[in-house]
């Protein structure tokens, strides 16, 4: 089950992002590889870690929700 965080942050100084479109994009790099093995995926991994460095919180969890929501199993 997952829980969706209600308490409140400071924004102040962090960017925005488009969680749907940075969701998509993950799971087109990940679809993209030869095999989703840890080593390929790493990678990736970090590069969206960067991305979302700077965001606001609340758009790190919207983020995340995307990513179950595409039902990412990279490793099924």
């Amino acid at each position: 089950m997952w829980i969706r965080s209600s308490i409140p942050v400071s924004t102040h100084g962090l960017e925005t992002l488009d969680a749907e479109s940075l969701a998509r994009d993950f799971r087109s790099c990940v679809d993209a590889l030869p095999s989703p093995r840890v080593p390929l995926v790493r990678p990736i991994r970090r590069e969206f870690s960067r991305r979302v460095s700077s965001a606001q919180p609340e758009q790190v969890l919207q983020f995340a929700e995307r990513l179950i929501d595409l039902d990412l199993r990279i490793w099924a």
